[in-house]
């Protein structure tokens, strides 16, 4: 959970057109970021954040590390899940780049592709940004997604983006939620 200042200019952009804000100089929430925006969405604003489309839960499978670019450090990760996209269950692959940069910060890049108990497949790209303690400590990772299906079931996926958060604990232990991005 985290606490928010968010200036009056932003708050101005997120309320509803029925609500009056008067005088107000900072607007403080404790909430998480799913929460507030459902907070704004229920009061009739214009959140991005929409449905959520799946979650999954896996495991780090393999490691490799890769030459260093302009001195950051850049590893290959590779990891299996499974989860429900849609209602539906599935399992997932994933390779992704990470490159940690000297400030801790990090910039993720891959793919995955998602089959589903259906038989369907969905083949996924994407991108994150996080922070990194260093080896040993948890990964936080929050990005887009951009779909590729052939399944009529899951076309919809074609037309639209989610964006995630992705964490991954010291053992290798992953969770993600990924939301369409409305």
């Amino acid at each position: 959970m985290a606490l928010w200042v968010i200036p009056e200019v932003a708050l101005m952009v997120l309320a509803p057109p029925n609500l009056t804000v008067l005088k107000v100089t900072t607007f403080i929430c404790r909430f998480n970021l799913r929460s507030a925006l459902i907070h704004i969405r229920s009061l009739g604003g214009d959140a991005m954040l929409g449905d959520l489309l799946y979650e999954e839960t896996g495991q780090v499978t393999g490691m490799e590390v890769l030459p260093p670019d302009d001195g950051a450090v850049v590893v290959k990760v590779s990891l299996q899940a499974s989860g429900t996209i849609q209602g539906v269950a599935h399992t997932s692959m994933w390779t992704y780049i990470s490159t940690t940069r000297a400030d801790g910060s990090t910039f993720d890049h891959g793919r995955g592709v998602m089959t589903t108990a259906d038989g369907d497949v969905v083949h996924v790209v994407g991108r994150a940004s996080g922070q990194s303690g260093g080896p040993g400590s948890p990964i936080r990772a929050r990005g887009a997604f951009h779909f590729q299906t052939n399944s009529d079931k899951l076309s919809r996926l074609n037309s639209l983006a989610g964006v995630f958060e992705y964490d991954i604990d010291p053992d290798g232990n992953s969770k993600g939620k990924i939301w369409e991005w409305a």
